[in-house]
Parts: C-alpha cells; sequence; structure tokens
C-alpha cells in the first residue's frame, strides 16, 4: 500500500491507519495538522498491521507504552511528514516502527534539533531526510546508533559541525546534504573518518576556504563535491589534495579571482569541473596538466581573458564552456592533442582574432559556439579540421565577408548562424559542401547580392532566414531551382542591389546527387525574406520549393508578383506580403495555393481585386486586406473562400458596402471594415453569414440610420465608434440578439433612447465614451441580466445616473470620469452590489456622502483622482470590505485622511496615491488608527519640507514608498523605522543636502533607494541595514568624490547611478566590497582621468560601465568591462 494524506487531521490519520491491516510500503502526510507540534507514539499504537511509511502524532503528550508485540506488528517502511508544524518527536513516538522503517522524512517543519532519541532504536533505518527545519546546532553523536546511508540535512540553519556530530557512520554514510545552512569552514573533522562517504554537498553555506593538507586526512570514496554559492575568494595550490578520488567537482558562483596552477594537481580522477559564475582573469596554462579524465569543464560567466594551452592534452576533454568571459583571441594551443572535444560554447566574449590552426586537434567537434563577439573575419581553412561539425553559430559579429572555401569540410553541418553580422554577398559555392544543412541564419546582415543557385547544394535545408537585409531581387537561390550550373537567359545569374545580373568566377562542380540540368528535390519549409528591398521576384525564385510551408515578404518594395511565382509552393499555408507597394495581383497568381490558410496583403496599394484571384483558394482561413487602395468589392469576390474565418478590409476607401460584396454563406467569424469612409451599408449586407461573431465599423461615417441593415444576428462584438449618431433611435439594434460587447464610443450620441438595448439581452459591456451624453433616463439598461461593464467617460453628465443603474444589480466595472460631476450620493448606488472597479477621476466633486447603508461591498478599485475634494468623511466607503486601492491624487487635501482610510474604514487598502494634493506635513494623530495591509504609497508632486520621525508610524506594512518630486529638505531621525518591510525607496527630485547614515537604519529588506536629483553632496556611509540594496540612483546630484567607505556595506548591490554629479575623484578602495555589481554610471561628471585604480575591483563582474564628460581623456561605453581595454583606450 502507498497512502498519501493531504491536509489530514490527527484524529483522521490516527482513525485511516487503525482500518488499515495491510503492510504499508509508503506513508506521505502533506501539510499536516498545524496544531500538532510534537510527534508521539499514540498515532501508531493502535494500527492494525502496518504502514509503511506512517507517522504519529500527538498534541504533545505521550500516549501508554506498547509492548513490544504490538510494536513488531507494524512494518511502516516510508515514511514522511511535509510542511508541518512538528517541533519534536518523543523517544518512544517511533519505537513500533523500529523493525521495518528505512527511510524517515521530515521535510518543512520546525525541528530545532536532531531528534537523536526518537531515532536511535531504528534498526534499518538507512535514509533521513530533515530538510527545511530549523536545526540551529548538531550535537555530538547525534546519530550514534544508526547505520545511515544517506543524510539530507539541508537548508537549517546550522553553523558548525562538531567532530563528533556524526560518529556511528563511519561504515554505512554515503551521501551527507548540508547545503543552504550558514557553515563557514569546512567540516574535515566531522567528515575525515566516514570511510564510505561518495558524495557531499555543500553549497550555499559561508565557506570561505578549506583547511590546509595535513598530509594524513584523505577522503578516498569521496567522488562528488558541490561547494557552489559560497565564499571561495582563492584556490591556493593542491586546495584539494585531501580529495584524490573526486570525479566531481562543483565551485559555481563563489567569488574565486586567483586559482593557483596547481590547485587541482591532485584530482587525478577529476572528470567534471565547474567554475561558472566566479571572477577569475587568469588560469595558468598547466592547470588542468594534472587532470586528464576531464570531461567537462565550465568556466562561462568569469573574466577569463587568454585560455592558450588551458585545455591542451587532455584526451577524453568533451565539453569546454567558455561563455560570456572576456577572451581577446583563440591561439593554435588552446586545444592542442585534445582530440575528443564535441562541444565548445564561446560566445559573449570579446574575441578579434582566430588562429588558422586553433581547431587542429579538434576532428571531434560537432558544436561550436562563437556568437556575440568581435570578429572581423575568419581564416580559410579555420574550420578544415571539424568535418564532424554540426551545429555552428557565428551570429552576432562583425564578419564582412566569407571566404568560399571556409565550409569545405563540413558536409554534416545540419545548424548554421551567421546572422547579426556585416555580410554583404553570399558566393555560389559557400555553402554547397553543406549538403545536410537544415537551418540557415543570414538575417541582419547587409546583403546585397545572393548569388543564382547559393543553396541550391542544400537540398536538406529546411528552415532559411534572409530577413532585415539589403537585396533588391531574388532569383534562384534555393535548393530544387535551377543549379548554378543550369542553363539560364543569363549565364549564372545573382541578385544585386542594382537590379543586374552577373557572372559568376568558375564554373561550380555538379553536386553530389544531382544531376546537370536535374534540380535536386527541395526540403525547404520556411523563407524569411522580409525587410529587404526587394523590388523583384523571378518567376523561378520559389522554384521546385514544393514543401514551403510559410514564406515571408513583409516590409519590401514588391510591386508585382509574377503570376508563375508561387506555381510550384503547392504546400504553403502562409504568405506574408504586408506592407509592400503591390498595385494589382493577376489572375492565377494564387491558383497552386490550395493549402494556404493565412493571406496577408495588407498596406499595399491595391485598388482592385479581380474576380477570380482567390478562386483556388479554398482552405484559406485569414485574409487580410487592410490599408489598400482599394475602392470597391466585385460581387462575390470572396465566394469561393469556403474555409475563411477572418476577414481585414480596414482603413481602405469602400464607401458603400454592396449587398453581394460577403455572399451568403461564407462561413467568416469576423469582418473588420474599420476607416473605410463608409456612408452606406446595402440592404442585406451583412445577410447569410451564419458565423460572424465579431464585426467592426469603428472610424467610418455612417448615419445612426444605416444600423437598420445590420441583419447579422450572430454577432457577439460589434464595434461602431467614431460614427456620426447624433440621430440614434429606438429598434436601431433590435436584429443583433446574441450581442455581448457594444462599443459607442466617439460617436456624437447626445440623447440614448430609454428602449435602444432592450432587445439586447445578452449585454455584458457597453462603451459610451466620448459622446455628448447629459443625462441617462430609467430604465436605460433595464433588462440586461448579464450586463458587467459600462463606460461612460468624456461625456456631460452632471449628476451621478442612478435611476438608470437603479438594479443593474451585474455591474462589476463603471467609468464616469472627465464628466461634470460635483457631488456623489454613494447611498444611491446600493444597486450595484457587485461593483468592482469604480472610476470618478477627472471631475469637479467636491463632496461624497451616502455612507452609512451597505453599499459597494465588492469595490476593490476607487479613482477619485483629479477632482476638488478637501476632506474625506470618517465613514468613508466603511462597508466597502474589499477596497483595496484607492487614488485620491490631484485634489486638495491639505492633510491625508486618515480617519477616512485606515483599518476602522478601509481594513484592506493595500494601495493609495496622493499625488499632487497641496500636503504639508504627513503625520497624524498619536491616537489615529493604523493601515496594516497597505503595501503601496505614493505622496509625489506636494508641499512636503520635512519627513519627520513620526511620519509612517501608522503605515507598518507598506514596501514601496514614493516621494519623489517634493520639496523635502531634511528628514528627522528615525523616519522610516517604522518602515521594517520596506522594498523601495523613492526620495527623487527633492531638495536634499545630505542623508546621515542613521535615516537608513533598519531598512533591511530595502532593494531599490532613487536619491536622484537631489542637493547631496556627500555620500555618507551607508547603513551595515542596508544588506539586500541591489539599486542606489544617486545621479543629478553634487557630488564631488566618494569616500572610502561609503558602500562598504552594500555587498549585493547591482546598479549604481552617479552620473550627472561633481566627481573629481574616487577612492581606490571606494568599490571594493561592491561583489554583484554589474553596472556603473559615471557619465557626465567632472573626471580629468579615468579612475582606473577604484574600477580595478570591478574588472571580474561589472558587464557595464557607462564613461563620458567634457574633459574627460575617455568617452567609452564598455561592455564586457576589461580594465586592459579601457587602459588601451583611454
Amino acid at each position: 500500500i502507498f497512502l498519501e494524506c493531504p491536509g489530514i487531521t490527527l484524529a483522521a490519520l490516527r482513525s485511516t491507519l487503525q482500518v488499515i491491516s495491510s503492510p504499508i510500503q509508503s506513508l506521505s502526510v502533506y501539510d499536516f495538522d498545524r496544531s500538532v507540534k510534537t510527534l508521539t507514539v499514540d498515532l501508531f499504537q493502535g494500527a492494525a498491521f502496518s504502514t509503511a511509511g506512517g507517522s504519529g502524532v500527538g498534541g504533545g503528550g505521550v500516549g501508554p507504552g506498547l509492548d513490544s508485540a504490538a510494536a513488531g506488528n507494524v512494518s511502516i517502511r516510508h515514511l514522511q511528514f511535509s510542511h508541518s508544524s512538528l517541533q519534536q518527536l518523543k523517544p518512544n513516538s517511533l519505537l513500533p516502527l523500529r523493525s521495518h522503517l528505512e527511510s524517515l522524512s521530515i521535510i518543512n517543519g520546525k525541528l530545532t534539533q536532531v531528534p537523536s532519541k526518537a531515532i536511535v532504536g531504528l534498526k534499518k533505518l538507512m535514509v533521513l531526510d530533515l530538510d527545511a527545519n530549523e536545526i540551529g546546532t548538531l550535537e555530538d553523536y547525534a546519530f550514534h546508533g544508526l547505520h545511515l546511508v544517506k543524510l539530507n540535512l539541508k537548508s537549517n540553519q546550522i553553523e558548525r559541525v562538531p567532530t563528533h556530530a556524526l560518529a556511528g557512520l563511519e561504515e554505512s554514510l554515503a551521501e551527507l546534504d548540508l547545503s543552504e545552512n550558514r557553515l563557514r569552514q569546512f567540516p574535515t573533522l566531522a567528515l575525515r573518518q566516514l570511510e564510505h562517504l561518495r558524495l557531499v554537498r555543500l553549497s550555499m553555506n559561508e565557506i570561505a576556504s578549506l583547511e590546509p593538507d595535513d598530509s594524513y586526512t584523505r577522503f578516498g570514496a569521496l567522488s562528488f563535491l558541490d561547494l557552489s554559492l559560497n565564499n571561495f575568494a582563492e584556490l591556493y595550490g593542491d586546495i584539494f589534495g585531501a580529495f584524490p578520488a573526486l570525479k566531481t567537482l562543483s565551485l559555481y558562483n563563489n567569488f574565486i579571482e586567483q586559482v593557483h596552477r596547481d590547485a587541482f594537481v591532485s584530482l587525478h580522477e577529476l572528470q567534471s569541473l565547474d567554475l561558472s559564475h566566479n571572477r577569475i582573469v587568469y588560469l595558468d596554462p598547466d592547470v588542468f596538466a594534472a587532470n586528464r579524465r576531464l570531461h567537462t569543464v565550465d568556466l562561462s560567466r568569469n573574466h577569463v581573458h587568454y585560455v592558450s594551452g588551458v585545455f591542451a592534452n587532455l584526451p577524453v576533454l568533451r565539453e569546454v564552456f567558455l561563455s560570456e568571459n572576456n577572451l581577446l583571441e583563440l591561439t593554435d594551443d588552446c586545444f592542442a592533442n585534445s582530440t575528443g572535444v564535441k562541444v565548445l560554447y564561446m560566445e559573449h566574449n570579446a574575441l578579434q582574432r582566430l588562429d588558422g590552426e586553433a581547431l587542429a586537434s579538434l576532428a571531434s567537434l560537432e558544436q561550436l559556439f562563437l556568437s556575440h563577439n568581435l570578429l572581423e573575419k575568419i581564416p580559410v581553412r579555420f574550420f578544415e579540421p571539424t568535418p564532424e561539425l554540426t551545429s555552428l553559430a557565428l551570429d552576432g559579429n562583425a564578419l564582412l565577408e566569407l571566404d568560399e572555401r571556409l565550409f569545405q569540410r563540413q558536409g554534416k553541418l545540419r545548424e548554421l548562424r551567421l546572422n547579426g553580422n556585416r555580410l554583404r554577398q553570399i558566393r555560389a559555392a559557400l555553402f554547397a559542401p553543406a549538403a545536410d544543412l537544415m537551418e540557415l541564419h543570414l538575417q541582419n546582415n547587409e546583403l546585397r547580392v545572393v548569388e543564382r543557385g547559393a543553396l541550391s547544394g542544400c537540398p536538406q535545408l529546411q528552415y532559411v532566414n534572409l530577413q532585415d537585409n539589403a537585396l533588391e531581387e531574388l532569383d534562384a537561390v534555393f535548393a530544387g531551382g535551377p543549379g548554378p550550373h543550369t542553363p539560364a537567359h543569363s549565364p549564372l545569374m545573382a541578385v544585386t542591389t542594382h537590379g543586374k545580373l552577373i557572372s559568376t568566377k568558375g564554373e561550380p562542380a555538379v553536386l553530389d546527387g544531382e544531376l546537370a540540368g536535374q534540380p535536386a528535390e527541395s526540403a525547404l519549409l520556411s523563407i524569411q525574406l522580409s525587410g529587404n528591398a526587394l523590388r523583384h521576384l523571378h518567376a523561378q525564385a520559389f522554384r521546385g520549393q514544393t514543401s514551403v510551408q510559410m514564406v515571408w515578404l513583409e516590409h519590401n518594395q514588391l510591386r508585382s508578383l509574377d503570376r508563375a511565382l508561387f506555381a510550384e509552393t503547392v504546400h504553403l499555408e502562409k504568405l506574408y506580403l504586408r506592407n509592400n507597394s503591390l498595385i494589382a495581383l493577376e489572375t492565377g497568381t494564387f491558383d497552386a495555393l490550395g493549402r494556404l490558410k493565412l493571406l496577408d496583403l495588407s498596406r499595399n496599394r491595391l485598388s482592385d481585386l479581380q474576380p477570380e484571384l482567390f478562386r483556388r483558394l479554398a482552405e484559406l482561413e485569414e485574409l487580410l486586406l487592410a490599408h489598400n487602395l482599394l475602392g470597391a468589392l466585385r460581387a462575390n469576390v470572396f465566394g469561393a473562400l469556403h474555409g475563411l474565418r477572418t476577414l481585414d478590409l480596414s482603413y481602405n476607401n469602400l464607401q458603400t458596402l454592396g449587398a453581394d460584396a460577403l455572399q451568403p454563406g461564407l462561413p467568416v467569424a469576423s469582418v473588420n471594415l474599420r476607416g473605410c469612409n463608409l456612408t452606406r451599408l446595402e440592404p442585406g449586407a451583412f445577410r447569410g453569414l451564419l458565423n460572424l461573431a465579431e464585426l467592426t465599423l469603428e472610424e467610418n461615417r455612417l448615419p445612426a440610420g444605416e444600423l437598420r441593415h445590420l441583419d447579422a444576428s450572430p454577432v457577439r462584438t460589434l464595434r461602431l465608434a467614431a460614427n456620426n449618431f447624433t440621430a440614434v433611435r429606438e429598434g436601431l439594434l433590435d436584429r443583433l440578439v446574441s450581442l455581448q460587447v457594444l462599443e459607442l464610443a466617439r460617436c456624437a450620441i447626445g440623447d440614448l433612447p430609454t428602449a435602444l438595448l432592450q432587445r439586447n439581452v445578452n449585454l455584458v459591456r457597453l462603451d459610451l465614451s466620448e459622446n455628448e451624453l447629459r443625462v441617462l433616463r430609467r430604465g436605460s439598461f433595464a433588462g440586461l441580466h448579464v450586463f458587467k461593464e459600462l463606460r461612460l467617460h468624456g461625456n456631460r453628465l452632471v449628476d451621478f445616473p442612478h435611476l438608470a443603474l437603479l438594479n443593474v444589480s451585474t455591474l462589476e466595472v463603471l467609468t464616469l470620469a472627465r464628466n461634470q460631476l460635483t457631488a456623489i450620493d454613494f447611498y444611491k448606488l446600493s444597486g450595484l452590489p457587485n461593483l468592482r472597479t469604480l472610476d470618478l477621476h477627472a471631475n469637479s466633486i467636491t463632496t461624497l456622502g451616502g455612507f452609512t447603508a451597505d453599499t459597494l461591498p465588492h469595490l476593490d478599485t476607487l479613482d477619485l483622482s483629479g477632482n476638488l475634494l478637501l476632506a474625506l468623511p470618517e465613514n468613508f466607503f466603511k462597508h466597502s470590505v474589499s477596497l483595496q486601492r484607492v487614488d485620491l491624487s490631484l485634489n486638495r487635501f491639505g492633510r491625508i485622511p486618515n480617519l477616512a482610510l485606515s483599518e476602522a474604514s478601509l481594513a484592506r487598502l493595500a494601495w493609495l496615491n496622493l499625488t499632487g494634493n497641496p500636503l504639508q506635513r504627513i503625520s497624524a494623530d498619536a491616537d489615529q488608527q493604523r493601515f496594516p495591509h497597505l503595501r503601496e504609497l505614493v505622496i509625489s508632486r506636494t508641499n512636503l519640507s520635512i519627513v519627520t520621525s513620526k511620519d509612517f508610524e501608522l503605515y507598518p506594512a507598506v514596501q514601496r514608498l514614493h516621494l519623489a518630486h517634493n520639496r523635502i529638505n531634511r528628514i528627522s531621525p528615525g523616519a522610516f523605522v517604522a518602515l521594517a518591510s520596506l522594498q523601495l525607496l523613492d526620495l527623487s527630485v527633492n531638495e536634499l543636502e545630505l542623508l546621515p547614515k542613521e535615516r537608513l537604519q533598519g531598512l533591511r529588506l530595502l532593494e531599490t533607494l532613487n536619491l536622484s536629483t537631489n542637493s547631496i553632496r556627500e555620500l555618507d556611509e551607508f547603513a551595515q541595514d542596508l544588506q539586500k540594496l541591489r539599486v542606489l540612483d544617486a545621479s543629478a546630484n553634487q557630488l564631488e568624490r566618494i569616500h572610502k567607505n561609503a558602500l562598504r556595506h552594500l555587498g549585493a548591490l547591482q546598479e549604481l547611478y552617479l552620473n550627472g554629479n561633481r566627481l573629481i575623484t574616487v577612492a581606490s578602495d571606494a568599490f571594493r566590497t561592491l561583489r554583484a555589481l554589474t553596472r556603473l554610471d559615471l557619465r557626465k561628471n567632472y573626471f580629468e582621468y579615468v579612475p582606473l585604480r577604484a574600477l580595478k575591483p570591478l574588472e571580474t563582474h561589472l558587464q557595464q560601465l557607462r564613461l563620458e564628460g567634457k574633459g574627460l581623456v575617455c568617452y567609452r561605453v564598455v561592455l564586457n568591462f576589461s580594465l586592459a581595454s579601457l587602459q588601451r583606450h583611454c
């Protein structure tokens, strides 16, 4: 039996176990009764036979003892408690399980110590998992008497492991997990007697070094050691001498800068080494000389400049990760004699030079990634030694030209990325050897020439991307069309930006598997040619492309399409011709495209559609013709489109929609006629469109009377905004019985007929904004039983339309912004019990009332900004228990209306905006109630000049505090001490001249501090409490220097903005402790020279440095910051 019990109580669990008579293989209890703090024997005492994994818990007392016979009957093998409140296990709590229990897991509990007395008698216990508890100390002999094979103490609070803590496990323990604790030292003394220990995890501790080798301690069986996310800064000579059997070593994400040449000298068995996410600048060429069994080395996200000889003479090396370093060159001795390398990652470096023989030993190389470097050229024979290469990435470099011999031995290449370079020409023979190529990326180059047949030697090619280049013409360049040897009207044609046909030099050989004069079969599925300057496509451009499914030709300059262009693309499903200059389309152009699903012809210059243009497109589902010059639609022009679902005709000049334009039976579900200058809809224009669900007629010139021709009963969404409906009258919408969404914004409606919507009983959303309504009559929305959203902003309403909204009980969203309301009696809204959002901003409201009754109980968001309010009544929305967001900005409050907003009225208020009020102060009377759930407070653009020590005592839960654009010139001591949860503090654009250290004390969770645009002359030392600060913006102040200790406590700082100050000097140690800093902005200061000494400690981890300024010798924005490169340029 495998038994899982989620969310179960103690009594229910005990009852369950009492009725089970068979052995239980595994008992897992999740989210156990939180009232149970102590595990006692009671739970298992009455168990019938077994439970392989059950655990008994009691409220605190110990039940009567169990005789040995009874205990022996219980046969639980695997027991797990997850997410409980267990703090301790009574000594005899597991006694009934001692004969069978093999694994015990108490995960995410509250244990403060190892329950040694409870587990001591479990002779068969092999696995003990105490992950994520609150264990702070380990006692000596805590596991004595057990034969554990696996011990998991991860995610506790352990600071040290005593010498004898693991005594008794010398002959059994194989795996130990102490990760995510607080260890400062490697527990050598505690572990050295564990003769069978194979795996140790110590990640996410605070270990900075290993004890020096005493020539005695040896972990002879240890093969796996994880020391990632610790505090190592240096790997000294033979630091791992005590671990001669290690096969896997992880030092990921430490602070390692120095690696001694003999650091790994004793690790002869090492196979996998992870040194990624450190700060290594230099590696000795012999650093891995003793590690001839290395299989994988990860050095990514360091700052290594050179790797000459580092990976030489490693015969079984398979994978090397060097991405995101600062490599400057690849020399011929980097991988000498390491013939087994298959994968090499070197993207995001600063490579400028490649030695021609750099890959000479890598005959087995299959994947090479050189993306995002600074390469301008590649030696002609660089890839010659790598015939097994299947994936090659050269994108994001500065390559100008590729020699046509470059890939002569890459017959197995399947993926090639050359995008994001500066290539101008592709020679016909360049890709000819790559017969297995399946994916080719050439986008974002400067290609002007693709020679005829350039891809004809790649019959397996499935995806080719040529978008965003400078091509003006396209001839037969793909496999399946005429090859470079195929006779044509001009020899060996190529594509040029001048539209001329040129001859290539030499006559390429006949491709393998292709007879002279016979094109190879194409496998192309996708061709991307968007964003070029194509003016003409030759009739044979897509010849032989019988498999292609998608073609992108958007954003070009095509004026016409040859009738035979798509003759062989019989499997094409999506064709994008958007944003060209097509004037006309010849009948038959699309005849071969019987499987086409999407055709995008929008943003062209089409003025007419031929009657038979779409005659063969029976499977077309989406036809986009927006932004053309269509003046009329021929009768039944869409008649053959039996699968059409979406038709977009917006922004043409149709003026009149004829009755025969959209023939009955057309299965279209969405028709867009926005901006077509329509003045007339002929009767029957939409008749017979039984699937029409969405109709857009916005931005036309339709008079209200034309609505009578909307014979489209299936329509659920009707957009009529920006027409002329001044004469709207009853009955015009009666045929639209399925209508759910109706948009009538900007229609100049001055009077809404009472019965206009009486037949639209399914209406859910109505937009009447930006009209000229002054009043809404009683019954305007009567009978709308699912009505949820009404938008009335931008009208001329003087009084709240409570009569019209009477008993519209389903309404959830109501906007009345930008009207002429002056007073609101919320008692009259009692008929809107489900209202959640109410927007009243930008009126002229001076008074609010009617809060005595239980109105708007579900209101969540209220916007009263931009009115004339001076105060709020004390019972303000007292019954709206769900109200969380209140916007009172741009009113006339002289003080915060705390009585109306605090927990007595708005118990759940989480967001409050008071921007743009003439506030003089924040503090309130001491007896006022607090705001226990307020998370974000915005008080900007007010008259505040002083922040006092009492100001924020009422707001203990605030996480984001915005005080920007005020006149604050002084912050009192302890002003923010009550804000223990504060994560963001914005004090920008004020008048501060100093910010003493004490002012920010206590803000232990602060992550972002914005001091920009003040008058601060000197940065005081930031408090030690700010250990989580990640972003500090001190830009646009009057700082002249950064002192040595000003930033020393900001160890987590990632972004520092000091631009726009008057900095002359920065102390050489000012940035020394900023080990997490990735972005530094020093622009627009008064430096005469770059502060190189101050920047030196940042070299290994800074990703972006911005420098500029009048008189500065260096102007440079540096990515992948290198001190050496900065010195060369400055």
